[in-house]
């Protein structure tokens, strides 16, 4: 699953990891998580979520490229929205695009260009695309659906001096006024190779004018750039467990904080500094060491705090049949999204799983584990 070597090592012990006493979660919750299915919005009733203690994580990023478009968001005419030269290995290539011009369509495809000698090869290793659609909640879960789930490897050859589309069927999408196209797509390089993201009407052929279209200036509402990784590993410090005895335990995720940073990058078209606010699309792989010693089950649950979430996960099986789905949570604060509920027993386990935002979702998220009885 991780590739690279490691490039960042965080420890974090959040504030309120010293309460003296175990903080539980209220009855009715307790009643509810007994049969709630993964993917439920849940009420949390009265659950006091940003008073429970932090549960001592490690943060890990590996040095897998990000490259973000999402800056300009809606572009009214034609342009290169990015571009940045990416070495030979692995990059994630996310774009998010809406078509902000009035009348006409407009399509955003993703070129790659080897200026080298030899030809490249490219490895798609993962695809999720959708759009277009005004219903941009509807697209953004869906593309994070498809990269989550099982897909086949694709590969294409980049002749030397030459230029692709990466994917036509992505590039040949065509967005009406205000709705959204978006495409994310791990990809493994042979050699090095230029990256454009372009947004062209029906009647341009991309591969005739990337070199000639000018380039969007930075409006620093939205993001995007190069950024360090899409991959950060989530684990705990050696020889700790957490214990269901230790009752409901947090996790702060997408708020640039000690526990969860933004990833920093650089915006290749004019050398800036910039930083990934929320880490939208970064996927957390998540290694959490589980135990019960007082016989009670545990949900692991999302709840956002800033609007309208969705979490995209690959959870392991338990007492709810895992898989990749979605979590999609509408009253933020008060309700959360059910992950997975799993029966622990007094040995040491690990549960391991895959999270990641969703486009057109708000931060932060306070992941929570919430031990409950089962009959």
């Amino acid at each position: 699953m991780f590739s690279g070597l490691l490039v960042v090592m965080s420890l974090v012990f959040g504030a309120g990891a010293a309460f003296a006493g175990p903080w539980e979660a209220p009855l009715l919750l307790v009643q509810e998580l007994v049969d709630a299915t993964q993917g439920q919005e849940i009420d949390l009733a009265g659950l006091h979520v940003l008073a429970a203690p932090h549960l001592p994580v490690l943060y890990m990023d590996f040095p897998n490229l990000l490259v973000f478009s999402n800056a300009p968001e809606d572009p009214d005419s034609e342009g290169v929205l990015y571009v940045d030269a990416l070495p030979a290995g692995r990059a994630r290539l996310y774009q998010y695009q809406i078509n902000g011009a009035p009348d006409g369509l407009m399509r955003f495809p993703i070129v790659l260009v080897n200026n080298g000698p030899v030809d490249a090869v490219v490895v798609v290793e993962a695809r999720g695309v959708a759009g277009p659609s005004h219903d941009y909640r509807a697209v953004a879960n869906e593309a994070g659906l498809e990269l989550l789930g099982p897909q086949d490897q694709e590969t294409l050859v980049v002749p030397a001096g030459e230029a692709v589309v990466l994917d036509a069927e992505h590039a040949g999408l065509e967005a009406a006024s205000e709705e959204l196209i978006t495409g994310i797509f791990d990809v493994w390089f042979s050699v090095p190779l230029e990256v454009y993201f372009l947004a062209v009407r029906p009647g341009t052929n991309p591969l005739e004018v990337y070199q000639d279209l000018p380039v969007f200036p930075h409006p620093r509402i939205h993001a995007r750039g190069t950024f360090a990784t899409y991959q950060r590993l989530v684990t705990m410090p050696g020889g700790m467990v957490y214990d269901t005895a230790d009752g409901v335990q947090q996790i702060i995720l997408g708020w640039d904080t000690l526990n969860d940073p933004n990833v920093e990058g650089i915006d290749a078209t004019d050398g800036s500094p910039v930083e990934l606010r929320g880490n939208f699309g970064v996927t957390y792989n998540f290694l959490l060491r589980v135990r019960s010693t007082d016989g009670r089950h545990l949900a692991i649950l999302a709840n956002p705090r800033g609007g309208y979430h969705t979490s995209v996960v690959d959870m392991p099986a338990g007492a709810t049949p895992g898989g990749v789905f979605t979590a999609s949570v509408y009253v933020p604060g008060v309700t959360a999204g059910v992950l997975g509920r799993y029966e622990l027993s007094e040995e040491e386990e690990v549960i391991s799983f895959v999270w990641m935002t969703a486009g057109a979702s708000y931060l932060p998220v306070r992941l929570l584990l919430v031990p409950y009885y089962a009959p």
